[in-house]
């Protein structure tokens, strides 16, 4: 009888496994992301209006071993527009580093390409304006947190969880065990060893803090809050940060708003500043529109200013999640 090996065995250990739970196993395929196409005008760029295209798909493999604990993997496929010829560039798509998870009824592990827990703190970027989003509440905030890179190799993050999306109650702790992500034109170096956030609400608000420290005494404080009242949602960031560049710490605030005007119609607005030196003062404003069949059509206007810069931005575009 040939001899299977270490890998052949627990091939066949597995499979037993499999074979015993049938009724609670199920392995699944989904994928999520967004396909947007439309126009973006900077001020501060040579072509000041180009055309804006962008296809991001986040395949995910889940293993359901029973009804409480799941196993899986991910990443993310990227098409960006070609400004220099116009044109669609999938010869340059870019696909990540995967990461891996585990989920055990509201606890939730992740390895990999993924982002760090100062990252996940809810309404952390409020609601965004426009089609390509150039910025959000948090934009002040200069300590440079570890995240899920959507191109490129990222720094490996191993996340720990609690609660999902829709819980009232979440919290979580990561570390970074590297601290650089491959980008295009370069390194990109994160501040971030390690984080922690806890969140909790009701019906209508979310109340969050969160603390992340970093290489070289680099440090950062987050708070944010939530409220709903009818039509109306606000949210709002306050964050304290000390990194290496003393001219970029300080505190950092923001605020934003979604007014739902009617059911396919909806106003939001943004603004972001800081009291650090060379902080940058910006805001914005915008509506959508959102047909029967999930497409919206979006548009923005944004101003960002401070002692060197002096930037309009406006975007218009379709946008469709799924």
């Amino acid at each position: 009888m040939k001899k299977l090996g270490a890998f052949g065995g627990a091939l066949i250990a597995a499979t037993s496994i499999m074979g015993t739970q049938a009724n609670a196993q199920a392995l699944t395929f989904d994928a999520d992301g967004y396909i947007r196409l439309g126009y973006n005008y900077n001020s501060d760029r040579e072509d000041e209006t180009v055309p804006e295209f962008r296809l991001r798909v986040q395949p995910i493999a889940t293993l359901a071993v029973t009804e409480d604990l799941s196993f899986g993997f991910g990443f993310q496929y990227q098409v960006d527009e070609n400004y220099a010829d116009g044109r669609i560039d999938f010869k340059n798509a870019q696909t990540n580093v995967p990461y891996v998870f585990a989920r055990y009824e509201k606890y939730y592990a992740a390895f990999g390409n993924t982002d760090g827990a100062i990252n996940r703190i809810p309404f952390r970027a409020g609601y965004e304006p426009g089609v390509t989003y150039p910025f959000n509440q948090a934009s002040a905030v200069n300590f440079r947190y570890a995240r899920l890179s959507w191109s490129g190799e990222a720094s490996d993050v191993l996340y720990l969880g609690y609660g999902g999306f829709r819980d009232p109650f979440r919290a979580g702790v990561s570390i970074s065990t590297e601290d650089r992500q491959i980008a295009p034109g370069g390194f990109e170096t994160f501040d971030e060893e390690w984080s922690a956030y806890v969140s909790n609400g009701g019906d209508n608000y979310q109340l969050s803090i969160g603390y992340a420290e970093g290489r070289e005494d680099q440090s950062l404080v987050m708070a944010t809050a939530q409220y709903t009242l009818g039509d109306l949602s606000l949210s709002a960031l306050l964050a304290q940060d000390d990194v290496e560049d003393e001219s970029l710490s300080g505190t950092a605030y923001g605020m934003s708003a979604r007014w739902q005007v009617s059911e396919p119609v909806r106003i939001e607005a943004t603004y972001a500043n800081g009291t650090a030196d060379n902080d940058t003062e910006a805001y914005g404003v915008g509506a959508s529109y959102q047909f029967e069949n999930g497409i919206s059509l979006r548009s923005g206007v944004f101003q960002q200013t401070n002692e060197t810069i002096d930037r309009q931005i406006a975007d218009i575009g379709l946008i469709y999640f799924f």
